[in-house]
């Protein structure tokens, strides 16, 4: 069996999050652990979040200030197992 992490960087995403976690959840292998990474304040994201149903290895992390995708995604990356 495979250990993959998923790392989805996310910059005002409140329209497409639920969606996009729902497809990594649903994939043939699916991940150990999904980390979504909040980049910059959005409210209306971590809301989206906060009302969804995932499983608990789907988790959500802040980051304070947009730092941009690469960014992002490297400190997901720092982030995961």
């Amino acid at each position: 069996m495979f250990s993959i992490s998923v790392v989805v960087p996310a910059y005002q995403a409140s329209k497409t999050i639920e969606a996009t976690i729902n497809s990594i959840v649903n994939q043939t292998y699916p991940p150990i652990e999904v980390i979504v990474v909040l980049d910059g304040p959005d409210e209306k994201c971590a809301k989206v979040f906060e009302n969804a149903n995932f499983p608990s290895y789907v988790r959500f992390e802040y980051l304070s200030e947009n730092v941009g995708v690469a960014l992002a995604r490297n400190e997901g990356i720092k982030m995961s197992r």
